[in-house]
């Protein structure tokens, strides 16, 4: 699983990839049978599948860009290089990039169109699972630190009904985010220094979003990839209370005078902004002191809860 799957991953999961080809692998442990009596090692089986199968997801970035992004008037429909994608990742990694891309701050969702990657991840999951001896649901939480404003979940599978024999198990899944536990600690210089701490978690935070040398490439180019990308800064730059204008005051997403280092910066001190002010309203509730929060920031990882039940 790799530890920074980014733009390329993270950032396209928003784009409503409708299109799931092949899933080869997925729980098909479980396949067959018919017994009644739950078991509780169902579930540990359960996460050990989704934990190191793999699943082939195929998607095309059309439908989202047509109805989310209103970019499809001005990108040539007939490359299919250019729109045509191919996924290859653990199952649990998939599920932690849904979580990731479908964070919301405030209520306003960072990427439009999760929903139909969601939908078409979990079609694939509950094909797998025709025939299985239970019934399983999977949820995915990703927050920043714990109590942010910023959080991102998904909800694949069912859920238990009222009565039901549940047998539940919690993992920790890599999020594709940079982890900034450790900055954030280190970065502490007094009991109120939130600032730091805010400033830290949300340095990796925008990393993970536009990993900067990828996303430098892609602003640096034409096509599907440049226009998508700074949509996507615009769109954060709107969320986190920004001004979306100031990248073409400064031309930092024009191909010839890119520059994502300047405009992660811009994207990194709204956020920080914004998480210092949470911080600092959670002092004396959750948090009694910045280095308390330090050590409760989870940038990295993505809580995955398997629950299954028959």
């Amino acid at each position: 699983m790799r530890p920074n799957r980014g733009i390329s991953t993270v950032a396209d999961v928003s784009l409503a990839l409708v299109l799931v080809v092949a899933a080869v692998g997925v729980l098909a442990a479980f396949a067959g049978g018919n017994a009644t009596k739950h078991n509780p090692q169902q579930t540990e089986y359960s996460v050990q599948t989704i934990a190191a199968s793999t699943m082939n997801v195929s998607y095309t970035l059309l439908p989202a860009m047509d109805r989310h992004y209103e970019t499809q008037s001005t990108i040539n429909s007939t490359d299919d290089d250019a729109v045509e994608r191919v996924a290859h990742e653990p199952v649990a990694s998939l599920i932690a990039d849904i979580a990731v891309a479908n964070s919301s701050i405030g209520g306003q969702q960072l990427l439009k169109g999760v929903g139909d990657y969601e939908r078409a991840v979990e079609e694939a999951l509950q094909t797998r699972l025709v025939g299985s001896r239970f019934e399983m649901g999977v949820s995915a939480v990703w927050t920043p630190f714990g109590g942010a404003v910023m959080q991102g979940d998904a909800l694949l599978g069912e859920q238990p009904p009222p009565g039901a024999d549940v047998s539940t198990t919690t993992i920790a899944v890599p999020s594709g985010i940079p982890d900034a536990r450790q900055a954030a600690i280190e970065a502490v210089t007094g009991p109120q220094a939130y600032d730091a701490v805010a400033r830290a978690v949300a340095n990796a935070t925008i990393s993970g979003y536009f990993p900067e040398r990828e996303t430098q490439l892609a602003l640096e180019r034409t096509g599907v990839d440049s226009q998508l990308t700074r949509y996507r800064y615009k769109r954060l730059a709107t969320v986190s209370d920004g001004d979306p204008s100031v990248f073409a005051e400064h031309d930092w997403l024009n191909p010839s005078h890119a520059d994502a280092g300047a405009a992660n910066a811009y994207l990194s001190q709204r956020l920080t902004a914004i998480f210092k002010s949470q911080l600092q309203s959670l002092h004396g509730n959750r948090y009694e002191n910045a280095m308390e929060a330090a050590k409760h920031v989870s940038t990295g990882t993505v809580t995955l809860t398997v629950n299954t039940w028959t």
